[in-house]
């Protein structure tokens, strides 16, 4: 079988990172019985002339949406199987694909089962066409294709910078809660943080993971700078056997210590969170303000994502830019939720401000601070915040109140309302502690 029997639409940068397919080292563009493309106007004008093509896989494009394309490639040919990967089921999503005639929706693992499948038969198609050619009779054709079929198959593999952790199941019992924004400086490190440290005082298991993989701090911030790090249990997938946490503190896996290291800990990103996933039962990832394809694996496996918006406009028409990633990306909106940072009396932005500018996507608001947020934190005194009733700690406890499984809320409200409210701490008092004053 020398011509293409399937197309694949898929946009150039997860075309370069098949492990966010579950087809780690394979080299799609090379299989010769699949023609890739990475734009949805080239792939329409290849198929308008090519009847051998058995089916159309549409992960994802550079020029369109991906529902858009395999709408359009069903219509141009409604009788030809046209497939549409959907990382997370959602609704609107798969009433769309239904009333296009879309033949199947397929999930990441299906996708690669399918993929799979199509080069194990071509494999056996090509040993059957050599073996006749060279004389050998139907019965002998036979039983090498049947050998052929009990080996495992032996993919192209690509150059990897470190070594892959193994790969687990996406299943797991763990919430992960994944912090993100369009823009720097909107508080995803101290929120995370801060999130982190609650779950714990709310009786879970919990990891803390820096995925900030350029600029990550959170490290330092808890005054660990030698904790383990992602790019230590990317060499070495057993140290992550040490991650610890305890109801005071969670477990801190951090970022990469040197900028160069960030390329390297991208590509088993995926993979370090499926396992710490197997090990926690909450799960709150820091990441970067400059977008990458690491995103999206942390965005499909988040229970909830949080986005960021601090009062600037800037940071709102961002997060804007980035939910129309997400939408061309094919990710589902419906674990969004947009938190609404710094807000105090006067403040620009309510989060009726900012649900209705983006597209009715819910949000919440998470109140201003203060000075001793910055200060207590900077000088590693995460616990002394958490006690001093800090506004900004309190929304976030009502936060993860209402978003974490298992948490009942009316005995934490019979408990809030025993403990009373803290005065805020003065400056004077914030120096006294800093310095170890009594």
């Amino acid at each position: 079988m020398s011509n293409p029997s399937v197309v694949l639409c898929i946009d150039q940068l997860t075309e370069q990172y098949p492990e966010q397919l579950g087809l780690s080292g394979e080299i799609m563009s090379a299989q010769p019985w699949l023609k890739v493309f990475n734009e949805g106007l080239s792939a329409r004008t290849y198929l308008a002339s090519q009847d051998a093509i058995e089916e159309v896989w549409v992960v994802s494009a550079d020029d369109v949406a991906p529902i858009n394309l395999a709408a359009a490639l069903k219509a141009d040919q409604p009788k030809r199987y046209v497939c549409l990967l959907t990382r997370q089921e959602s609704g609107s999503l798969m009433s769309r694909a239904k009333s296009a005639g879309i033949d199947a929706s397929l999930s990441v693992a299906a996708l690669a089962k399918r993929y799979v499948s199509h080069k194990q038969r071509f494999r056996e198609q090509e040993l059957a066409t050599q073996s006749l050619g060279a004389g050998q009779s139907a019965a002998q054709v036979s039983t090498q294709a049947s050998l052929q079929q009990a080996m495992p198959p032996s993919p192209q593999i690509a150059p990897q910078p470190v070594p892959q952790v193994l790969p687990v199941s996406h299943r797991s019992s763990a919430f992960v809660i994944t912090v993100v924004s369009g823009s720097g400086g909107t508080g995803k490190s101290t929120i995370s943080l801060l999130l982190a440290y609650i779950s714990c005082a709310l009786g879970k298991k919990t990891v803390l993971v820096d995925a900030d993989l350029q600029f990550g701090d959170l490290a330092e911030l808890v005054g660990n700078p030698e904790t383990l790090r992602i790019t230590d249990v990317a060499a070495n997938p057993a140290l992550l056997s040490r991650l610890e946490g305890d109801e005071v503190k969670p477990a801190l896996l951090g970022a990469p210590k040197h900028i160069e290291e960030a390329e390297a800990a991208a590509p088993v990103l995926g993979s370090v969170l499926d396992h710490v996933s197997n090990a926690f039962e909450v799960v709150v990832l820091n990441t970067g303000s400059a977008w990458a394809e690491y995103h999206a694996q942390l965005l499909e496996r988040s229970s909830k994502a949080l986005f960021l918006v601090d009062q600037r406009p800037t940071a709102l028409m961002s997060s804007k830019r980035a939910l129309d990633l997400c939408a061309r990306c094919g990710i589902a909106a419906s674990p969004f939720l947009f938190v609404v940072n710094r807000c105090a009396k006067g403040a620009p932005f309510t989060s009726i401000d900012v649900s209705c500018a983006l597209r009715g996507i819910p949000a919440v608001e998470v109140r201003e601070g203060g000075a001793e947020v910055g200060e207590l934190l900077c000088a590693g005194m995460v616990h002394e915040l958490l006690a001093s009733h800090n506004e900004l700690c309190l929304s976030l406890e009502e936060l993860l109140v209402d978003i974490l499984p298992g948490v009942d809320k009316d005995a934490w409200l019979k408990q809030r309302r025993g403990k009373g409210r803290k005065r805020k701490l003065s400056r004077r008092q914030r120096r006294k502690l800093m310095s170890g004053g009594a």
